[in-house]
């Protein structure tokens, strides 16, 4: 900004001066907070010189072992005889049976669209499997800095997906964020959307 020394007083160019003063701070303390994250995310991904985005081997070789185990699990419901037709058959917890951990697998969260701005609606989605239709399950929405939870949301099941829609709010502090869906110990994190 170039100031016209005619038009501008003293006390104006110090006021212009405290805040460009005041924004450099601003942005120093939030590039040290996203270094500190970018650190933390490097330390957990066991990776110290490079930030590996998406899901690791160990995450993978988990979901196939899970998928593996929930194909024997049907092929053995399969041989057995078939119980009377209902509508809606419970789920074995609704059933009071015990339900082994791997029987629920969430998968692909991811929002849609993947770009978005304050004050706009997005889809918040993921793949679901071993959840009964009609479930509703928690999704969190946190912020990519600390984590923090912005908002809870209720996601009912079709069967396949888990689906709500969310307006982020105008004065929403935080450009990026994910979200988290958990049911029954299992875990699904989208990607970051970055607010435009």
């Amino acid at each position: 900004m170039i100031l016209d020394s005619q038009s501008v007083t003293a006390p104006q160019v110090l006021a212009e001066l405290e805040l460009l003063r005041r924004k450099s701070g601003l942005l120093e303390r939030r590039l040290v907070t996203l270094e500190a994250a970018l650190e933390e995310l490097r330390k957990a991904q066991g990776r110290p010189r490079e930030l590996q985005l998406g899901p690791t081997p160990e995450d993978v070789g988990e979901l196939k072992h899970r998928v593996e185990r929930l194909e024997r699990r049907r092929e053995a419901q399969a041989a057995t005889p078939a119980a009377p037709a209902t509508p809606h058959r419970p789920s074995p917890a609704r059933r009071g049976l015990p339900v082994p951990e791997d029987t629920v697998a969430l998968v692909r969260a991811r929002w849609v669209p993947d770009v978005s701005a304050r004050g706009e609606s997005v889809t918040l989605r993921a793949h679901a499997d071993g959840i009964d239709p009609g479930t509703v399950v928690a999704i969190d929405v946190r912020s990519l800095v600390d984590a923090q939870v912005l908002a809870t949301l209720e996601a009912p099941c079709d069967g396949d997906f888990v689906t709500t829609t969310w307006r982020i709010p105008s004065d929403l502090p935080h450009p990026e964020i994910f979200f988290e869906v958990r049911h029954q110990g299992a875990l699904a994190r989208s990607p970051i959307l970055v607010l435009e």
